[in-house]
């Protein structure tokens, strides 16, 4: 239901992506916690990494790596949202879930849900962490296959 009030029929919905994808821009409108570390499905964890959850987000509304590519591509800050810790407490205050909605809703864009979210924060909304926590450049490697990272969410 939060799906189709939120997001249903926008510009994004059959890009190359499954609609599935942007549900994470609808977190500020759940019971979810105030801090709440999102992952792709496609992430695996490389050991134990519990500091990526214990970095500090109360200034910010989100954290997040940088893009290996994107940041060559596009611009030198592009992001990767398959990572994201999240301050829900501060989204919801700032409304950025809701602009990059709205977004969606109005506009064709290259990589639907992550280029929403860039497109619709503002300066101070994203704190860059390290690439270590995304790590995308050694993805294709035979010796070191996935170098992404997990943790488990405090409760």
């Amino acid at each position: 239901a939060l799906y189709e009030a939120h997001l249903g029929k926008n510009a994004n919905e059959n890009c190359y992506c499954s609609p599935y994808t942007l549900l994470r821009l609808l977190a500020d409108l759940t019971g979810a916690p105030d801090k709440i570390l999102y992952l792709d499905a496609d992430v695996m964890a490389n050991g134990d990494v519990s500091s990526l959850y214990d970095i500090n987000v109360s200034g910010c509304c989100y954290a997040a790596a940088r893009d290996y590519y994107g940041k060559f591509l596009i611009h030198p800050r592009y992001i990767n949202a398959g990572v994201l810790l999240l301050n829900l407490k501060k989204i919801r205050q700032t409304r950025l879930f809701e602009r990059a909605r709205e977004l969606l809703r109005s506009k064709k864009l290259p990589f639907a849900d992550q280029s929403a979210l860039i497109r619709a924060s503002k300066r101070g909304d994203k704190k860059l962490i390290s690439q270590r926590f995304n790590d995308q450049k050694r993805l294709y490697k035979k010796e070191f296959p996935y170098s992404l990272y997990l943790v488990a969410v405090k409760i």
